[in-house]
């Protein structure tokens, strides 16, 4: 049985702790979700609700760092 000194396990404790802080990193990068929302209405392209959709939409791509993104399609297009 090997006996365990302070240096040993204060290495062994460092190496765990930047693991396990490197895979959360990681983890959580891989576990950013990408979604694309459709909007779709029956008006016209410059009626001021597809307007404000389309700046509504930029500003939430904006927020969510590109991670949510509402593609609109206005007047019966989809």
């Amino acid at each position: 049985m090997t006996k365990i000194n302070r240096r040993h396990f204060m290495k062994s404790a460092a190496m765990v702790a930047a693991g396990t802080a490197l895979s959360g990193h990681w983890i959580s990068k891989a576990m950013a979700a990408e979604h694309v929302l459709k909007y779709a209405n029956n008006l016209p392209l410059t009626h001021p609700m597809n307007i404000r959709a389309k700046e509504a939409a930029k500003r939430i791509q904006e927020q969510t760092s590109g991670a949510v993104k509402i593609e609109i399609y206005p007047n019966n297009v989809l």
